[in-house]
């Protein structure tokens, strides 16, 4: 039989997530938006950035149930012949060594499909990625999945979330346990000339739960204030 300690903790332990869960806004892929970041044009053979910079944050980042850990909303894309682009977050922090950087796509078709002008279809709305694909994260093993999608040559905007999962595939996060104070830089890159465009913002998504130490002695607090409640209603 549990001693009533232990039923306690077993109590607090639940309680955990539900706090987590109350305590952060979630607007972006099952994240909490944590800011919007400049938008700019997109030029030839020219690669172009936008930086968000957090501080003050306690925890680490942590990860939605279906292994996100970050997302990015791209805000008001303008591009036609998505295979000139490759598009890449990247964090760096005093606490890294160097930058993480996550590639969100990498020059569609290229690669998939081996054709040395990629994708022709067009970049035209709002669309939101998830990180935790597989890979570099590039969609290189579904971009039949994703591009099947495109109406008269346009990608609708949407949330592309889930498109990895259509073929099992799962993968680690890079991000998942690392403090979120750093700075976060978009980039976007068009490697090629005849398409321009522009990118009018872009948001940034994430949540921070407490670090596995503090986890515990939450637990531990939250069970001492469940067992002394119990000792003043049987005193």
């Amino acid at each position: 039989m549990m001693s009533h300690v232990g039923v306690a903790v077993r109590r607090a332990l639940l309680l955990l997530p539900f706090a987590g869960a109350i305590a952060s806004a979630q607007t972006l892929g099952g994240l909490a938006l944590q800011g919007t970041g400049a938008g700019f044009n997109i030029i030839d053979n020219t690669i172009q950035s936008s930086a968000i910079s957090v501080s003050g944050l306690s925890g680490v980042i942590g990860t939605s149930p279906s292994n996100q850990s970050v997302a990015v909303r791209l805000n008001g894309v303008s591009h036609t012949w998505v295979g000139d682009l490759t598009i890449r977050l990247a964090f760096q922090s005093p606490a890294l060594a160097q930058a993480i950087s996550w590639t969100i796509m990498n020059r569609p078709g290229i690669f998939a499909v081996a054709d040395a002008a990629g994708f022709s279809d067009n970049l035209l709305g709002s669309y939101s990625f998830g990180e935790g694909d597989p890979g570099s994260g590039a969609f290189m093993l579904d971009f039949n999945d994703f591009w099947a999608f495109t109406v008269n040559g346009n990608l609708p905007s949407g949330d592309y979330f889930p498109f990895d999962e259509l073929n099992g595939y799962d993968s680690p996060s890079k991000f998942a346990g690392l403090s979120p104070n750093g700075t976060w830089t978009l980039s976007i890159t068009d490697g090629a000339l005849g398409d321009a465009g522009s990118l009018q913002s872009w948001d940034l998504a994430f949540t921070v739960v407490p670090e596995p130490s503090s986890l515990a002695l939450t637990a531990i607090g939250l069970a001492s204030l469940a067992v002394g409640a119990r000792r003043r209603r049987t005193s």
